[in-house]
Order: C-alpha cells, then sequence, then structure tokens
C-alpha cells in the first residue's frame, strides 16, 4: 500500500485525502468522529474475516434517516444489490432488487436463500433491461436506491416510479465525476436529473458527505424526499 492511498483511499487521485469526496467536501467533525471508527473497523472485519455488515453500503448517515423512513407498508426499489438487499428485507414489506453483474448476483441470491427473505424480487438483467426494471410495473414505490450501472438511465425509471407523495430516491456516490470507471454511468448527469425534479416537485434535497460500512473514506450521497 503506497503512502498516496493511505491519504486519500485510492491509488488513483480521486480526492484530496481519505476525510473528503470526490467534490472537494469535508467530512463534519461529527462524522470523523462517530462514523469513521465504525467504516474502519468495519473494513477490517471485512479483509480479515470476510465479514459483511448487513448494512447499506451507504453513508452511515443516509442509512440512520432510511431506517426511522421505512416500515413493513413500503415497498423499495433498488438498481445494484448487495448486503443492502438483506437489509431493505428486514425493514420493508416488499424489495424489488436488479443486478447486472452475474456472479453477485449468485452470490447475493444465495444469502437471500440462507436467511430466508421471501420479500424479494431479485432479478439478473443487462443493459437496457436492468435500467428500466418496474418501469412499466404500475407500483410507485416509497424508496428508489440508484447505485448501480448506468445510472442517467436508471434515474429516468426512478423519477417515472417514485411515490411523490411520500417517497425517497437516494443517488449513492453522487461525487463519482472525477473516477473514470464511474464515466459511463453517466452519474452526474443522474444528480442532475434528480435536481431538477426535486425541484419541480419541491422536494427536499440533502447531501451526505460521510463514511460507509467498509470504506474509510469519505463519498456522497444524494437523497432527494417528496412529501405532498
Amino acid at each position: 500500500m503506497s503512502i498516496k492511498s493511505i491519504l486519500t483511499g485510492s491509488e488513483i487521485p480521486l480526492r484530496k485525502t481519505r476525510f473528503h469526496d470526490e467534490k472537494g467536501n469535508k467530512v463534519s467533525t461529527r462524522d470523523f468522529i462517530v462514523n469513521g471508527p465504525k467504516a474502519l473497523m468495519s473494513l477490517v472485519g471485512l479483509k480479515l474475516f470476510g465479514m459483511r455488515p448487513e448494512k447499506p453500503w451507504l453513508s452511515y448517515n443516509g442509512i440512520s434517516y432510511l431506517d426511522k423512513f421505512l416500515n413493513k407498508n413500503k415497498t423499495v426499489l433498488e438498481f445494484g444489490s448487495g448486503m443492502s438487499t438483506v437489509w431493505f428485507a428486514k425493514k420493508s414489506g416488499k424489495v424489488y432488487s436488479a443486478e447486472n453483474y452475474e456472479p453477485w448476483h449468485t452470490k447475493v441470491s444465495g444469502i437471500l436463500k440462507s436467511k430466508g427473505m421471501s420479500n424479494v424480487q431479485y432479478s439478473f438483467l443487462e443493459g437496457n433491461a436492468f435500467s428500466s426494471y418496474m418501469a412499466d410495473s404500475g407500483i410507485k414505490f416509497d424508496l428508489v436506491l440508484v447505485d448501480g450501472y448506468g445510472r442517467e438511465k436508471c434515474m429516468d425509471t426512478a423519477i417515472k416510479v417514485i411515490n411523490d407523495r411520500d417517497g425517497i430516491i437516494y443517488l449513492d456516490n453522487s461525487d463519482k465525476d472525477s473516477n473514470p470507471a464511474f464515466a459511463k454511468d453517466r452519474t452526474r448527469e443522474a444528480e442532475d436529473k434528480l435536481l431538477a425534479f426535486a425541484k419541480s416537485k419541491g422536494g427536499e434535497v440533502t447531501y451526505f458527505s460521510d463514511f460507509a460500512p467498509t470504506a474509510f473514506f469519505v463519498q456522497q450521497g444524494l437523497m432527494a424526499r417528496f412529501k405532498s
């Protein structure tokens, strides 16, 4: 591990330090003290013991907000799966989840089966089938998480299917404009679309620049909440 990766959390110079997101926002002192140690310990647990926290790999503050929002009457749609799928299944009534990477879909399918998660509809999809998942279902979702391939197109679906009377759209990694690996996902365009939609609906916008489970570096998430 190089000095560069120790300081920034990556061999590629994406952020000033591991305590800044890629847009240059620095984690607050409170979140550094409260959430930093949790992120570090969960990273050690993953690397040394293969322990995956059963939480969305989102901002700790975002997780706390969603924990208060979700209940068994809520329906969740997620683009990109993982431990978030397990967590959402425990916290909500029904989860619809799409994954475009087949080996990961196989792994998560096994986890869901082993835990007896019967309230998850989990699909392996690619290309437009992935980004348009559930677009024509007629279901209005209480939470849509955009955290996968082709985020701009996924955001088009999220905007179409969100319950705009009391719903949340969460765009993870909304700071990923400087990472070449994310260029094809058009995350910046997804952010712009969500902000425009939130403005048109009078939605409340919150940015989280924070640590996440297993990630001892700061990243940003964007949440828009809609209320009638």
